[in-house]
Order: C-alpha cells, then structure tokens, then sequence
C-alpha cells in the first residue's frame, strides 16, 4: 500500500467519523468507502471531460462541472464556491490566453477572458430554466445538511473534552487540504484506474483528466459529500434494521440524532458495516423505490448513477 493511499484512508476514516461514524471506524468500511468515492469522483471527471471537449477544450474548468450539476442545482456547493474554491477568476473559469487549448467560445472576446468572472456570470451563461440563479439568488434548505448538522451537535454535547478535540479534527477532515495537495489528490484517484491493456495493447484510461485547481477544488468537496451522503444513507439502513419486526412493514425512515436512550441510540454507537454501506448505496441506486423504504428515487443503474453530483 502507498502512503498516498495510507494517507486518503486515514483521513476518510477521520471523515466518516466526523459524518456520523463512531470514533473508529471498521477498517473494511474504510476501504469500502474509498474505493466508492474514488469510483464517482473519477465518473464525474470524466463526464466533465466530455462536457469540455464539446466547447473545444482539454482541460477541465468548474465550469464543466457545475454543466454536469444543472439539473441538481440544490447540491451545487454555492456557498464553498463564494468563498473557498480559489475566488472562481477567470483564469479558473477559463484556460489562459496563451494556451492553445483554451475555451475556443471565448477566442474573440479578450476582455471576457481577462476581467473577473462572478458566479452570476457563469450560472447566466450555462442556466436555460432559471434554476441555477434561483438556486444563487435564494438557496434552497439543505434540510439533509440540517440534520446531518443536529446528529454532529448531539454527538457533540456528549463527548468529553478530549472526544470533543477529536470529533472536531475529523469535522474538519477534507480531501484537499495543506498536507493533501491537489496533485496528490490526482495521484489518489488515479490509484483506481484500470491500467489493464485495452484490444490494441494500450490502457483505455491511464490518468485523471486534466483540470484546474478549482476544478479540483470543487471535485475535493464532492468526494466529501459522497461520503457524507453515504453514512446519512446507511445510518437509514441501520434505522430501518432496528424498527422492523417479523413479518411487520417497514416504517417509514428519517434522519434524526440519536435519543439518549433507547436501541436505536444504543446500535448507533456500533461502526458501520460494509454490509450497511453496499445496502445503503443499493438502495440508492435501485430504479425505484416506495415511501417505505426511505430512499425515493428514479434513475439509472448503479453504473452510472452519481451520487453528490
């Protein structure tokens, strides 16, 4: 095992502690969950990748991104896009000048190219129905985050001093960070690609594709959601598993923090199963699903249904 791998796998296992997971985590649901969310972030890079080739490009830009996010405008990060993902200037926006591959919808227009680009700019400019700058202008509760954020308080209200520190350090766990750079990150990611030779000899996909800094910015904080989505989804799993009786229907799930009594408070404490984690991403990636099972969704299969994006 590299130590870039050792480094992601602890720092997912700070994560999922810091989601909801106790304080450590299963090692098999570590691993698990790494190889889920190399999976999706390297599924939404690729479709980015596509998504820049049709505008004439090789390298990937958070406009590509958000292209892809237009139709889910609640899980656009707006707010970490405002203030952390490297000021969005039209150098993020938009391959420099000087760079043959650049943004070929932008050659005729120097003063574009080189005057700031807001958010209002980009979402005018990829927006069709208006949800992306309704989605800027009047975010949508994130009611989800919500009681992700009471389930952290509550744990939080029951740690001692020194938990506290702990559960505070694995909040703040992130994938990109001063030790985690963005070109590890890359190398991370490209861990999980099939290099096996191709029909002609060669491997279909040796890298990441090529992309910016708030490129990778923006795909750092996905990885985290995902990993965050997917405890939120297996804490309903293990709901479900305690509110159940022979023979009896399921009730219906929500997610709420845990009781200070109770069994359900009780098995929360427990590590979550990778067996948890897999029924938990079935379920979200079943093409539907009634009330009853928590998790209302259409969609396609599992293949190519993402799950932050």
């Amino acid at each position: 095992m590299s130590d870039t791998e050792q480094l992601y796998l602890h720092e997912i296992q700070l994560m999922m502690h810091g989601c909801g997971d106790c304080a450590r985590p299963l090692p098999a649901t570590v691993k698990l969950m790494a190889t889920i969310v190399q999976q999706q972030v390297l599924s939404i890079a690729w479709r980015a990748e596509e998504q820049a080739a049709r505008r004439g490009s090789k390298s990937v830009n958070p406009r590509d991104i958000i292209f892809l996010m237009r139709k889910n405008p609640d899980k656009l990060p707006v707010k970490e896009m405002r203030t952390n993902f490297s000021a969005l200037t039209s150098s993020d926006l938009v391959e420099p000048t000087d760079d043959s591959e650049g943004d070929v919808t932008n050659l005729h227009d120097p003063a574009r190219r080189n005057r700031q680009s807001s958010l209002r700019d980009l979402f005018t400019e990829i927006d069709v129905s208006g949800e992306l700058l309704e989605s800027l202008n009047n975010p949508m509760a994130d009611t989800i985050r919500q009681k992700r954020n009471q389930r952290a308080d509550s744990t939080s209200l029951s740690l001692d001093p020194a938990g506290y520190v702990e559960f505070s350090n694995a909040r703040r766990a992130a994938f990109v960070n001063s030790k985690l750079t963005h070109h590890r990150f890359l190398e991370w990611l490209s861990l999980a690609i099939d290099t096996s030779p191709g029909l002609l000899g060669e491997p279909l996909v040796s890298s990441p594709p090529r992309m910016n800094s708030a490129a990778i910015d923006i795909l750092a904080y996905l990885a985290k959601e995902t990993v965050a989505m997917l405890i939120d989804f297996a804490l309903l799993v293990r709901q479900d598993s305690c509110g159940t009786v022979p023979g009896g229907p399921l009730r219906p799930l929500t997610l709420r923090p845990p009781t200070s009594a109770g069994v359900s408070s009780g098995l929360e404490r427990l590590p979550l199963s990778p067996a948890e984690i897999r029924e938990a991403l079935r379920r979200y990636s079943s093409p539907l699903l009634t009330q009853s099972a928590g998790l209302v969704r259409t969609g396609p299969p599992l293949a190519s249904q993402l799950i932050a994006c």
